[in-house]
């Protein structure tokens, strides 16, 4: 596999310009959006008139955790799986990509593709409009329609957990990674584990130490 960028400042105007097929005189970048496993920037790009004045490039995280995270859950190699395999088959609104690839361990990535600004990130706090709901759910729609039953998507290796997490270990060592760097919650996990309510899971815990401690201690 042919070496890729894997910081912004290693995209070079000689190596953007070969993806693109034009010409690029210069580039410069800056940060954008906010993450929790990856970071995307914003190039600003110079060269012949065919050249896009902007484009967007993601790049693994920075931080070591998020990075490992994101390796052992497969995220990296997902997203840029999605971009080349699902994205062409649906009626979603993905920005046109331009380069797609991760290597061999899944720890490195990159996309580059089309700046979609002024377009606005959700925020899942504050809530949204209706106006707002309204496209929201358009485009889920126009996820969903199109893949529907198709066994190409549904069969997909990329969309099946990785084959190493057969060993039960690193999966609670991916659960720990997870719930620490914020991508996911405990109850997330608890229902996905064990198809129960977190709530039940949690007096069934208490019930037994409950049970157990008394034995315990007068084993002590």
């Amino acid at each position: 596999m042919e070496r890729f960028p894997v910081h912004p400042d290693e995209v070079t105007a000689a190596w953007l310009g070969g993806q693109l097929g034009v010409r690029v005189d210069a580039l410069r970048w800056e940060p954008i959006g906010t993450g929790q496993v990856g970071d995307s920037v914003r190039f600003f790009i110079e060269g012949d008139g065919d050249v896009p004045p902007t484009l967007a490039g993601k790049f693994p995280a920075a931080d070591t955790a998020s990075r490992t995270t994101a390796a052992m859950f497969g995220l990296y190699r997902k997203e840029v799986a999605f971009y080349r395999e699902a994205a062409p088959l649906l009626d979603v609104r993905a920005p046109r990509v331009f380069f797609a690839d991760a290597n061999e361990t899944g720890a490195d990535f990159l996309l580059v593709f089309e700046d979609v600004g002024p377009a606005r990130q959700g925020d899942q706090i504050a809530g949204c409009d209706i106006a707002d709901a309204r496209a929201a759910i358009r485009q889920a729609a126009a996820i969903h329609a199109p893949s529907w039953g198709r066994a190409e998507l549904l069969e997909a290796d990329w969309i099946a957990p990785p084959a190493s997490w057969i060993d039960p270990k690193k999966e609670i060592e991916a659960d720990i990674l997870a719930i620490d760097n914020g991508i996911k919650t405990r109850a997330q996990i608890i229902r996905e584990r064990t198809g129960r309510e977190p709530d039940i899971v949690k007096e069934q815990v208490e019930l037994e130490l409950e049970e157990t401690t008394p034995a315990k201690q007068q084993a002590e």
